[in-house]
């Protein structure tokens, strides 16, 4: 009797246990509706990642071709800056298959230097602009204006600085370190460091002048990472990354005669120039999304107004 009691309250025991919670199988079912659950929510919250950070490098890309845009466009508007359209301000370099390069120049000095004795390539020669004499744009007392301000630069920039001497009828020129002047009392000049001069330069049509120079390119600095490089007064060994992760940096000029040149030499005359086309192109990826964005922009050289 005691054993049938037993056996009795054991199953009435689990009967109860069954009909108060869950069973076995309801609590897989339940334990895989969560599993589902859980998953399609990490699923959720990682795709929502990836379009955010899919999002944030091509907005980093944007930004980055839009401030490498300005850059550009700002130098070009004031390309040209108290220089004569016989000087080349701007400048293009067709680069064909491989990107263009846009070199741009303004004056900082107002005054020009005129040549009145010849230099030899070579030499090391001074640049006389002022003399005994009654030569229109060489007179003695004429320039003494000129030769101050010149000074008044040097000094204010150290002691030397970069000039470019410049003849319009062949159309050549070159850079050259100014380290100093002399006045003699009858003559003018300005000195140059011990490089001698590339080429020869003859009176009438040659000049000098303090010109600040820009020359935009792309460079390779990694495989498949270009940067667009702003070099200054050509010195080639400190070149500025102005922007990176570029494929092409493209520029042509729209003449007011209606013509597109990729190539602009210093024989074709800036102030010609309606507007100048800039194309920039670059790319980024995000977990083998590739995002690509291109820009391009007309800028106007606003001194072509005061030629």
């Amino acid at each position: 009797m005691k054993f049938q009691l037993s056996i009795q309250g054991f199953v009435d025991m689990r009967q109860s246990s069954f009909e108060g919670g869950m069973t076995i199988i309801e609590v897989m079912v339940s334990a895989t509706l969560s599993l589902l659950l859980v998953s399609l929510v990490m699923s959720g919250a990682i795709t929502n990642r990836d379009t955010q950070q899919y999002d944030l490098a091509r907005t980093r890309l944007n930004q980055n071709l839009r401030g490498a845009l300005n850059i550009v466009a700002t130098n070009i508007r004031e390309a040209g800056e108290n220089l004569p359209g016989t000087v080349p301000a701007v400048e293009i370099v067709d680069g064909g298959a491989n990107p263009d390069e846009l070199i741009l120049r303004r004056n900082l000095v107002d005054s020009v230097l005129k040549l009145c004795q010849p230099v030899a390539a070579g030499s090391t020669d001074p640049l006389i602009f002022g003399m005994a004499g009654t030569v229109a744009g060489c007179i003695y007392s004429d320039q003494l204006g000129n030769l101050d301000a010149w000074r008044n630069h040097r000094v204010a920039e150290g002691g030397q600085v970069r000039a470019y001497l410049y003849d319009a009828a062949t159309q050549t020129g070159e850079f050259f370190t100014y380290t100093g002047e002399v006045d003699s009392g009858s003559e003018l000049n300005i000195q140059r460091d011990a490089a001698g001069w590339q080429n020869s330069y003859d009176v009438g049509v040659t000049a000098a002048y303090i010109i600040e120079e820009y020359r935009f390119r792309l460079f390779e600095e990694v495989a498949g990472d270009n940067y667009l490089q702003l070099i200054v007064g050509q010195d080639e060994a400190n070149p500025l990354n102005v922007a990176f992760s570029l494929s092409e940096f493209s520029v042509s000029a729209r003449m007011n005669d209606g013509t597109t040149k990729t190539t602009l030499a210093p024989g074709d005359e800036w102030t010609d120039i309606d507007y100048v086309d800039v194309r920039i192109s670059g790319s980024a990826s995000y977990k083998e999304q590739e995002v690509s964005t291109t820009l391009s922009g007309q800028y106007y050289p606003r001194n072509i107004l005061s030629n």
